[in-house]
């Protein structure tokens, strides 16, 4: 007589964990966007700030807080520090 297998999983168990780890990485997803979106709001802010509060350059400032953002994404920690506002 075969003895039964020592962890049996049914269907539904299976599809539920599959159905956790995709919510689970849907959050962690948005969790980054949003930390993106929060770091992008602080080094456009920044920038204004740098250029002495003088208006009108809300856009740019955004977009070049974005590239900011990706280029950062791109590099180690190490370069991350010596790369700060370089323009």
């Amino acid at each position: 007589m075969l003895s039964p297998p020592l962890v049996t999983f049914e269907w539904e168990e299976i599809m539920a964990i599959g159905q956790q780890r995709g919510r689970n990485q849907r959050v962690q997803e948005a969790q980054a966007q949003a930390a993106d979106h929060a770091e992008v709001a602080r080094l456009a802010y920044e920038l204004y700030e740098q250029r002495g509060r003088v208006g009108g350059y809300d856009l740019d400032d955004w977009l070049r807080a974005e590239a900011m953002v990706r280029q950062r994404r791109r590099q180690t920690p190490g370069e991350r520090r010596e790369s700060r506002f370089r323009s």
